[in-house]
C-alpha cells in the first residue's frame, strides 16, 4: 500500500510564546517523524511538499471576520486568542498550509487510489467552528483553522465527492467539525471521544440536523476505554457504517491523544487499536478511494508508539477476522444506543 506524507518544516513557525510549557508545539512533529525514522515507516513514505490552500477555501467553511481576526493577529505580532490557542507571527500562513496540504491530499487520492496519505503539519483543526470556537465551547482547543472540514467541503464542492465520511478518533470530540456539518447529509461524520471532558460536546443524540439527521455519529465512551472497548466500537459501528453508506473517500482525524498516558485524557489505548484501526481502513480503501488522514491531537507516548503502530497497519495490514474482545458493560451501552440511532435514520445495523 502507497505512503504519502505532507511536511514542511514551516509548521515550526507556528510556536507558543517563549517560556511557554504548552502541549501544542513544534517539539510534536520532531517526535512524530523520529518515531517514524526509527520505526522504517519515513523510508517507506513518499514525502509531499505542501502548497497553501487559497483563502478561498478556507472562507467555503470559516466565516470571513474569524478568518481576518486571525490574520490580523498573526499581522500584529501574535497573542492567545483565547485561554488555550495562540497565535504566533506566522500562524495564519502556517494554518493555511496546513489546509493546503489536506486539499493536496484529496487531488493526489483521486490520482492514487487505495493510498494512505498523511497530513504531518500543525495546527490541528477539528475543534474550530465556523466562526472559531463550536458548539459553545470555551476555547478553540489549539485549533485554528478545520483543515480536515475545508478538505471534505473541497472534496464535496469542487471534486464533486459524494458522500464522504469522516471518522474522528481524537480523544476530544471533534465539535468544529460537527457544527459545520451539521446540516449537510453529503458528509458523514463518526466521533469517538471520552466522555465528559473537553469540549464537552457528541452525545449519542447529537445526529445533525434537518436533511441530515442521522449524519452525524457520536460514541461517547466511559474514562478509560482502552484497546478492547475502541476495537469493539469499530467493529460494531465503523466498519458496517462504512460498507453501508459506499463513501467515495474516507477522512481520518486521527488523535493520538487516547493513548495510555499521553497526558491530555485518561484512556487507556495502545498501538494494538491504532494498527486494528489502520488495517481496517486499508482493507476499506481497497473499496473505496484511499484514506485522508489528518493529525489531530497526540503529545507524547501517543506519537511516539501510537503513530508508527498506525502506519504499519495501513502498509502493512494485520486483520484477524477472529478478533475477539471483552468490551466493558458502559461501552457496550453506548453502542446499543448508537446503534438504535443508526437503524431508526440510517436503516443500518
Amino acid at each position: 500500500m502507497q505512503l504519502f506524507i505532507a511536511y514542511s518544516d514551516d509548521h515550526k513557525k507556528h510556536r507558543p510564546p517563549i517560556a511557554s510549557t504548552h502541549p501544542e508545539n513544534p517539539l510534536r512533529l520532531e517526535i512524530a517523524i523520529e518515531a517514524l525514522r526509527n520505526s522504517g515507516m519515513w523510508d517507506k513514505a513518499d514525502v509531499i511538499v505542501p502548497e497553501r490552500a487559497d483563502l478561498d477555501n478556507v472562507l467555503a467553511v470559516h466565516d470571513s471576520d474569524y478568518v481576518e481576526l486571525v490574520r490580523e493577529m498573526s499581522k500584529r505580532g501574535g497573542g492567545y486568542i483565547d485561554l488555550d490557542t495562540y497565535v504566533s507571527p506566522h500562524t495564519f500562513d502556517v494554518a493555511l498550509l496546513a489546509c493546503g496540504a489536506a486539499i493536496q491530499g484529496v487531488r493526489l487520492l483521486l490520482e492514487k487510489g487505495s493510498a494512505l496519505f498523511l497530513s504531518l503539519l500543525r495546527p490541528p483543526g477539528h475543534h474550530a467552528g465556523r466562526y472559531g470556537r463550536a458548539l459553545g465551547a470555551p476555547t478553540l482547543g489549539f485549533c485554528i483553522f478545520n483543515n480536515i472540514a475545508i478538505a471534505a467541503k473541497y472534496a464535496e464542492e469542487v471534486m464533486k465527492l459524494r458522500p464522504i465520511v469522516i471518522i474522528d478518533i481524537d480523544v476530544h470530540h471533534g465539535n468544529g467539525t460537527q457544527e459545520i456539518f451539521w446540516n449537510d447529509a453529503n458528509v458523514i461524520h463518526v466521533d469517538i471521544h471520552e466522555h465528559g471532558i473537553y469540549p464537552g460536546t457528541g452525545d449519542v443524540e447529537d445526529i445533525g440536523g434537518n436533511e441530515a439527521r442521522g449524519t452525524k455519529v457520536n460514541i461517547p465512551l466511559p474514562h478509560y476505554s482502552g484497546d478492547d472497548d475502541y476495537i469493539y466500537v469499530w467493529k460494531e459501528v465503523v466498519e458496517p457504517l462504512v460498507f453501508t453508506i459506499k463513501p467515495r473517500m474516507i477522512m481520518l482525524s486521527l488523535g493520538l491523544d487516547a493513548y495510555l498516558d499521553d497526558g491530555l485524557a485518561s484512556m487507556s489505548v495502545t498501538s494494538k487499536f491504532f494498527t486494528f484501526a489502520a488495517s481496517s481502513l486499508a482493507l476499506m480503501a481497497k473499496r473505496f478511494l484511499g484514506t485522508l488522514t489528518v493529525l489531530e491531537g497526540g503529545y507524547t507516548v501517543g506519537l511516539r508508539e501510537g503513530l508508527p503502530a498506525f502506519v504499519r497497519g495501513y502498509i502493512q495490514p494485520q486483520i484477524d477476522t477472529e478478533y475477539r474482545v471483552e468490551p466493558h458493560r458502559g461501552v457496550r451501552i453506548v453502542v446499543n444506543r448508537v446503534k438504535k440511532v443508526l437503524r431508526e435514520f440510517l436503516g443500518v445495523l
